[in-house]
């Protein structure tokens, strides 16, 4: 059985996301956790506690209620999801620990919408966690609303971690019958002609699935490129391979390119790594 992890910090755009995992995971017949990730409790906010201990319960007892009101104003209901707190000082530790003890094949995340997409993805937890999390990252933007996955596009560098993260999508886009269209663009006609050649090959022994389809646009911006690629077949989700250091995200979310994709950030960003590239996303 699948399992969903959605981390909240009670925000209108984690709302967005728990009803976006929410509604996935009753499409994916998948278990759902919701967990917020909070400090170790201060004396100054609980100035009558005789104990730490004291001061602990006391904590979650006032973040378990606000959780369930959360969830309950969100969703208008309780029912086929657990709900937890975790205490750590560290929130992508927290999730990390979250991710192990739930089994969770998919985290979804929020993002908080166009004037702060490149300082959510780049510089915070979301960006941390798209980079080290062991499942997929899915980012729900806040103008996002759920709705059938029926068309994927998948960002290609000619990564070698390409081919295993298609085969895990493959997997999960066969429950929406979605189209997966890999793109990749190309800063000039002659750029990289061969090493495109042989990717094609690669997905044509690697990747059996009958809706998957190569792309390629001619362009010096990328994220421009990809912004109107978005725009032109009508993309249900966006998904990216993220290396260590120099990845697609990183280089698409360059702070020049940020105003050019700011209007196509409804589009939710499913991300992997070289961990995540390996597990299962069913």
């Amino acid at each position: 059985m699948m399992n969903i992890l959605h981390p909240t910090d009670f925000s209108d755009n984690a709302c967005k996301a728990l009803k976006y995992a929410y509604e996935l995971s009753r499409k994916l017949n998948a278990g759902l956790r919701v967990v917020h990730v909070a400090e170790s409790p201060s004396m100054f906010a609980y100035p009558h506690a005789a104990s730490f201990e004291e001061m602990e319960e006391q904590e979650k007892d006032s973040y378990m209620r606000r959780l369930r009101d959360f969830c309950i104003e969100s969703l208008a209901t309780l029912s086929a999801i657990s709900i937890d707190l975790l205490i750590n000082n560290s929130v992508i530790t927290g999730i990390l620990n979250a991710i192990k003890e739930s089994n969770a094949s998919l985290v979804v995340v929020g993002t908080r919408g166009q004037s702060r997409f490149r300082e959510v993805v780049m510089g915070s937890t979301t960006r941390k966690l798209i980079a080290v999390s062991p499942c997929p990252v899915l980012a729900i933007p806040e103008d996002a609303s759920f709705s059938e996955i029926r068309q994927i596009v998948y960002t290609s560098d000619f990564n070698r971690h390409d081919i295993a993260a298609l085969q895990k999508l493959t997997a999960f886009a066969a429950n929406f019958d979605a189209k997966i269209a890999v793109l990749h663009v190309f800063s000039s006609e002659l750029d990289h002609k061969a090493e495109a050649e042989n990717f094609k090959l690669q997905l044509a022994e690697n990747i059996k699935y009958d809706s998957l389809e190569y792309a390629t646009r001619i362009s010096q911006n990328i994220g421009e490129a990809l912004a109107n690629y978005l725009q032109e077949i009508k993309t249900d989700l966006l998904v990216m391979y993220e290396k260590e250091k120099g990845g697609i995200i990183e280089r698409m979310f360059h702070k020049d390119l940020v105003k050019k994709f700011a209007t196509h950030t409804s589009v939710p960003l499913l991300s992997f790594n070289a961990l995540s590239a390996a597990g299962d996303l069913q």
